[in-house]
């Protein structure tokens, strides 16, 4: 059982037998939905994809390069992917 003891209105309360992952979800669909409503939303989305797909940007600018085992944060984060996948896993 889940529950949720926020006094912030957006927040929901979740009963019964569901995992934390359905509550993730239901809670990420509208909030994203929500952000395409706002008047600046579909220009930020559409800025992410078109920052994702030039490849001048992810060879160039460091934040947008993909994380290798070559530099030291790229490796912590991909190991700390790799753990958090094997303790989600095991549960």
């Amino acid at each position: 059982m889940i529950a949720s003891r926020s006094t912030d209105p957006r927040v929901v309360s979740v009963e019964g037998n569901r995992s934390p992952s359905d509550h993730t979800s239901a809670y990420e669909r509208p909030a994203f939905s929500d952000t395409l409503l706002r008047s600046f939303g579909v220009r930020v989305w559409s800025y992410v994809v078109s920052v994702i797909a030039d490849d001048r940007i992810r060879n160039w600018v460091v934040e947008w390069r993909p994380p290798t085992f070559e530099t030291a944060t790229g490796a912590l984060f991909l190991v700390s992917v790799v753990a958090v996948a094997l303790f989600v896993g095991s549960r």
